[in-house]
This record gives structure tokens, sequence and C-alpha cells, in this order.
């Protein structure tokens, strides 16, 4: 195996791995399951796309970087990166996340949508109705 080949895989087995953990530091307020559930559907959904690692691991981190805001966007503890989402501090951190990453996955995987959907519903379920939920 050349250098280059042996390079080019430990990037792609690397990169989202490494970005997802950024994120679960980064978005403790939110359930470490919820983030990681999503961490894996993310990884499913972008690595079953018949394309280059390089967008794979694109697309893995903007799902991680949406994560990432939707959570401290109720938290607040850290500078966001992408401009203040208003969200209220009382709002479900997890609610936030399964949002964020369907949406983004979504927009970036389109024909993925109905798993997504119903990955998104099953993830919300578990989530009590109320305010926090909606918000």
């Amino acid at each position: 195996m050349t250098m280059t080949r042996m390079t080019t895989m430990k990037r792609k087995r690397l990169g989202i791995p490494m970005i997802a953990a950024c994120v679960l530091y980064a978005a403790g307020a939110a359930q470490a399951d919820t983030v990681t559930d999503w961490n894996e559907i993310m990884e499913e959904t972008v690595s079953a796309a018949p394309t280059n690692p390089i967008f794979q691991t694109r697309w893995g981190a903007i799902v991680q970087l949406a994560v990432f805001e939707a959570a401290n966007a109720i938290v607040g503890d850290y500078e966001p990166y992408l401009g203040v989402i208003d969200a209220p501090a009382w709002a479900s951190p997890d609610a936030a996340v399964i949002a964020a990453a369907h949406g983004t996955l979504v927009s970036l995987r389109p024909g993925s949508a109905p798993a997504l959907d119903a990955l998104r519903d099953g993830a919300l379920a578990e989530i009590p109705d109320g305010p926090e939920k909606e918000a």
C-alpha cells in the first residue's frame, strides 16, 4: 500500500470521529447519548454516499457544527462559530441536537429523508412533550 493511500485512509477514519469528539466536549448540556446517536446516524448517512471521502468528511463537519451551534444556543457556554441563534435557556438541548442533525442531514442527503424522518420522530418521542421540546 502506498503512503498516499495509507494517509487518505487514515484521514477518512480519523476525520469524522475527531470532529465528533469536539462536538461532544462542546455540547455537554445535551445528553451525550443524543449527540453520539446522531453522530452514528450521520456517519452511516454520509458514508453511504458514493462520493469522495473528502465530501463525506465535509458533510460530517457541517452536521457536527450544526449540532454544536444548536446545543450552544441554549447553553451558551462557548463563542458561536456561525453567529448568535436566539434560543431560550430553558429549551431542550436534546431536541435541538436532534433537529439540527436531522435538518442538516436531510439538506445534504435528501434521498435519505424518509429514513432520517423516522429516526427523528423516534428520538423526539423519547423527550417529554412540552414547551422545552417545542422551543
